[in-house]
C-alpha cells in the first residue's frame, strides 16, 4: 500500500513539473505537443504571429526535438531501458530535462525553471553504459539456454540508466535550452524535422 501510494504521490508530482515546463517553453514561443513515444514533449522551434503560425526557419531548415522528463528530489534521476534506447535511436533530436526539485510540497513554476537542465547530448554520454548493458543482456541470453534437461530462469530486472547530479547539473538553464531549440541542425544529419 505505502509503494502504491508513492507512485501516485510521484506520478502527481511528475505531471506537475510537466504541466509547468510546458508552460515555460510555450511562452518562450516553442510549440510543445505530448507524445507517447518514449519521451515526454515533443518541442518544434515555431510560434504563432497572429492567426499565421511561423517556423523559425534557420538555413531553410526546420526541427523537432524529443523531451524526456525527469524530476527528482535526490541527487540522481533515471532513465528506462525503452528511454535509453528512443535516446540513441533518435540521438540527433534527443533531450533530457532534468528537474532538481528541493521542497516536499507541490512544485511551483519558480522551482522548476530554476532547478530544470536540458542535456542535448544524452545519447552520447549513455551510449558506453548502454554498450555494457547489451553485453549483460546477450550474456544472460547465452546463460539462459538449455543445457539438456537443466535450464536457468532468470526474470527481468528493473533497469535503469542513472544520471547524477554532477552530470545534470552542466546541462543548459532554460533561456539557453530555448536558443539551442531554434538552433537549424547541422547539414546531413537526415534528422527529421
Amino acid at each position: 500500500r505505502d509503494r502504491r501510494a508513492k507512485i501516485r504521490r510521484n506520478q502527481s508530482i511528475g505531471a506537475a513539473v510537466e504541466q509547468l515546463l510546458k508552460r515555460l517553453l510555450e511562452s518562450n514561443g516553442l510549440r510543445v505537443t505530448r507524445t507517447g513515444i518514449g519521451s515526454d514533449f515533443e518541442v518544434e522551434s515555431d510560434f504563432v504571429e497572429g492567426d499565421t503560425e511561423i517556423l523559425l526557419t534557420v538555413n531553410g531548415c526546420d526541427r523537432s526535438y524529443l523531451v524526456e522528463i525527469k524530476s527528482a528530489r535526490t541527487d540522481r534521476a533515471r532513465m528506462t531501458v525503452t528511454q535509453a534506447r528512443t535516446a540513441l535511436a533518435e540521438r540527433c533530436h534527443f533531450v533530457l530535462c532534468l528537474v532538481k526539485l528541493d521542497g516536499t510540497a507541490e512544485p511551483t513554476a519558480v522551482e522548476v525553471e530554476a532547478g530544470c537542465r536540458f542535456m542535448f547530448d544524452i545519447a552520447e554520454r549513455i551510449e558506453p553504459v548502454w554498450n555494457d548493458y547489451t553485453r549483460v543482456e546477450g550474456a544472460k541470453a547465452e546463460a539462459s539456454e538449455r543445457h539438456g534437461d537443466v535450464e536457468l530462469e532468470m526474470e527481468n530486472a528493473d533497469t535503469r540508466f542513472a544520471v547524477s547530479m554532477k552530470l545534470w547539473g552542466t546541462g543548459l538553464v532554460v533561456e539557453e535550452a530555448v536558443a539551442r531549440f531554434r538552433e537549424a541542425p547541422p547539414a546531413s544529419t537526415g534528422e527529421r524535422a
